[in-house]
């Protein structure tokens, strides 16, 4: 069977036991392992079952009208937004419940129901591209259909892939290269912002454009302190592939622009500095200060231009 006549089969099973008012049960994978399965029943006398397993039904009936439509995507916030109260306001709940249905039957979201993660991280590459980009774009789904073409590297030029922690900084250094600056920096620049801890999409993206041009090197920008540098470690390990740490550092700021670390944060930041002691220990410096002074530097919070600083740390990079 196909995997929309196996949905229907299903559906078409379950709608006759509701009819003829008997108790069904489903059992599925819970978080894709097949020795813990999560059981909802139709009959219950608890609300919250209930309402799974009539969310299971909603998710159910979504699948197959969204097969039916040969060639379409969709992603998985599209179908929370088909019914919010439904799935108790809670996207997280949606995804979860969604995935436990494709791991049940061993598929894949992606691959088998062309079901996407929301489009998050963004990138910009003003002089990679046959046509100019003058603005930050998302990463779209079908990143290699768009750009297999579309790239135009130099060979015998230097490239490299800069990653920005935060939006509103990848932002303004976008705006930076396109306005008066495009000639400071003597390489080929695809700049990349997951805006925070990066989707899958993005750092799907990154390995294929790393994949394509092995030489590449990379740098990233990041907030010192141990959520910054988690971040760091989270693209260098994912993309496989290293990276250098490229600031923000403590000691390159005005302690004036330093901010506290809430005592909360002592424990994430000392085990997290242990984790850098061998791989990177200028991270692994720079939390160790943080653990000491209680301070910590952010990137948009430094004095003067940042778009400068980061100019200043990509040449000395690329030399």
């Amino acid at each position: 069977m196909t995997i929309e006549e196996t949905l229907l089969h299903i559906w078409q099973q379950i709608s006759h036991a509701v009819q003829e008012c008997h108790q069904v049960t489903l059992h599925l994978h819970k978080n894709g392992s097949s020795s813990k399965s999560a059981i909802y029943k139709s009959i219950s006398h608890a609300e919250s079952e209930l309402q799974h397993f009539a969310s299971l039904l909603k998710l159910t009936k979504i699948l197959i009208e969204h097969l039916q439509t040969a060639g379409k995507q969709t992603t998985v916030r599209d179908i929370y937004y088909r019914d919010v109260e439904l799935f108790n306001k809670s996207q997280p709940k949606c995804k979860s419940l969604l995935t436990e249905i494709v791991n049940s039957l061993s598929w894949s979201l992606t691959r088998h129901l062309n079901i996407h993660p929301t489009q998050k991280g963004l990138f910009f590459g003003y002089n990679i591209f046959k046509t100019m980009i003058k603005e930050p774009v998302l990463i779209p789904i079908e990143y290699e259909d768009n750009f297999a073409n579309q790239l135009c590297i130099n060979r015998d030029s230097k490239l490299v892939l800069v990653i920005l922690e935060k939006d509103a900084v990848f932002e303004s250094f976008c705006k930076y290269l396109l306005q008066k600056n495009t000639d400071k920096i003597p390489a080929q620049i695809l700049l990349v912002t997951g805006k925070g801890f990066a989707d899958s999409l993005t750092l799907r993206f990154i390995k294929w454009f790393l994949t394509l041009y092995p030489s590449c090197k990379c740098i990233g920008f990041f907030d010192s302190d141990a959520y910054g540098l988690n971040i760091f470690n989270q693209f260098e390990t994912k993309i496989e592939n290293s990276m250098k740490f490229g600031g923000a550092y403590m000691f390159k700021s005005e302690p004036i622009t330093w901010l506290n670390i809430p005592r909360r944060d002592l424990s994430v930041l000392v085990a997290s500095s242990t984790k850098f002691v061998n791989s990177h220990p200028e991270c692994h410096r720079e939390l160790t200060r943080g653990a000491f002074l209680m301070k910590k530097a952010e990137m948009n919070i430094a004095p003067g231009d940042y778009n400068e600083c980061l100019v200043k740390e990509l040449n000395k990079f690329l030399t």
